[in-house]
């Protein structure tokens, strides 16, 4: 999912066609690019266009419909805020580390990293353990290694969706408990609160 990241930091023009270019490769056939209300998604609709990618657009001034991911961007300005210069010239450099701490971290209800859901093995950070020469203990066969890491990563896929069930059942249950039922029929009036700027 991509999404607009709001920021007092500045953009390097190098840094945004690097982003359409890892953007458009990251689409896949018949994928779906989540967006806010945003203008400057416009430029994304040829390269939707191009690769069968369907845009959905979040409600306005509804910011948990799309929750994942701004809370991520808040993870991320968080992360990045530590580490960039006094006039934040040089936050495109930081990004891909916090990227890989991120991804190397395990997630709160999977247990997982999510670069172990995608791999199958846990991230190998460097470190003065690593750079030793190391021969392998057993011969373990091609075939039976690849084995070994589908039967892990098919265990750790089932137990990430039933933690993620359950986190997302507690979720709507506690959201539940503040939500009013309505019901609207065709032609009923409502009520569209705009908010200004300095609000939103």
């Amino acid at each position: 999912m991509l999404k607009h990241f709001q920021s007092p930091i500045t953009r390097p023009k190098h840094v945004r066609g690097y982003t359409l270019a890892k953007s458009s490769r990251a689409m896949v056939q018949g994928s779906t690019l989540i967006t806010d209300q945003g203008r400057e998604f416009v430029i994304f609709l040829p390269t939707c266009k191009l690769l069968g990618v369907r845009r959905v657009r979040t409600s306005s001034y509804h910011a948990s419909s799309n929750g994942v991911v701004e809370r991520l961007h808040r993870s991320l300005h968080s992360g990045l805020s530590h580490y960039v210069n006094a006039n934040h010239k040089n936050w495109d450099e930081v990004v891909p580390y916090y990227l890989m701490s991120h991804r190397a971290t395990p997630h709160t209800t999977t247990s997982y990293s999510p670069f172990y859901s995608l791999h199958g093995r846990e991230m190998v950070l460097p470190s003065t353990e690593n750079l030793k020469a190391r021969l392998p203990k057993d011969n373990t066969d091609e075939d039976q290694r690849l084995e070994n890491m589908k039967s892990n990563l098919r265990l750790a896929y089932r137990l990430a969706a039933k933690a993620s069930r359950k986190s997302h059942l507690n979720n709507k249950r506690l959201y539940d408990r503040k939500a009013k039922p309505r019901e609207f029929e065709v032609q009923d009036l409502v009520y569209l609160i705009t908010l200004p700027l300095s609000q939103v």
